[in-house]
């Protein structure tokens, strides 16, 4: 088995987001609330609070990791399941928002001094297109730096490395989803076989777990015709 080390060495991506987190690390502080991780159970949030985690430990920091979790108005069992079991594993400071996620943040930011939020956005997800790795919130969202380590992996990068480093996620990716939302609003993906996982999906299908997928593809393919 490879350790650690090796692991960051042989995979440059991950690596990279580690240092990225590292100089994020040495302004912000979790002691003092100014940055937390947004954390729901996903694969990709799953991914950010281990790279979190890692530039802590590489830092040799003993500050304990702050998340928020915005809590989907009809959430699986299985992810909130899965939070609590990581929250036991890595002894986090997990604060759930009930109010959506603009209330929620702007609650964190006048209230608690956040500063910046640590997010599992990447280039595939609906509006991650136009963002940068350090973000400033804009519209009606409060003033806030997002920090998105993993802009620019892939659906495959996110896999390689769960699966590489072997690290938990939620038992709903064995299920057949490749997506994790709001109950009404993700599916099993349609686009997998029987006995496939998630992590054999091409990137382009990863978003069809997505209730409202399949019908914009249908939509776009109508107006196209």
């Amino acid at each position: 088995m490879k350790s650690h080390e090796e692991l960051l060495e042989e995979f440059k991506f991950v690596n990279d987001a580690v240092q990225f987190l590292k100089r994020i690390l040495m302004i912000f502080s979790f002691d003092k609330n100014e940055i937390k991780v947004c954390f729901n159970g996903g694969k990709d949030a799953t991914v950010v609070l281990y790279l979190t985690h890692f530039a802590l430990q590489s830092l040799k920091s003993p500050q304990k990791i702050k998340c928020m979790n915005f809590v989907e108005k009809q959430p699986f069992p299985e992810a909130e399941k899965f939070i609590e079991q990581v929250n036991e594993k890595l002894q986090l400071d997990i604060t759930h928002l009930q109010d959506g996620f603009q209330k929620g943040l702007t609650q964190q930011v006048e209230q608690n001094n956040l500063k910046a939020a640590i997010m599992g956005t990447r280039r595939d997800d609906p509006h991650g297109k136009l963002l940068d790795r350090i973000s400033v919130t804009d519209g009606n969202y409060p003033s806030l730096l997002r920090i998105n380590p993993i802009l620019d992996w892939t659906y495959c990068q996110v896999w390689i490395f769960i699966r590489e480093f072997n690290l938990p996620f939620c038992d709903l990716y064995k299920q057949g989803y490749s997506y994790l939302g709001c109950q009404t609003k993700t599916q099993k993906n349609p686009l997998l076989e029987e006995g496939q996982y998630p992590w054999q999906l091409k990137d382009e299908h990863e978003q069809a777990s997505r209730s409202d997928f399949l019908i914009s593809q249908r939509v776009d393919k109508d107006f196209q015709n």
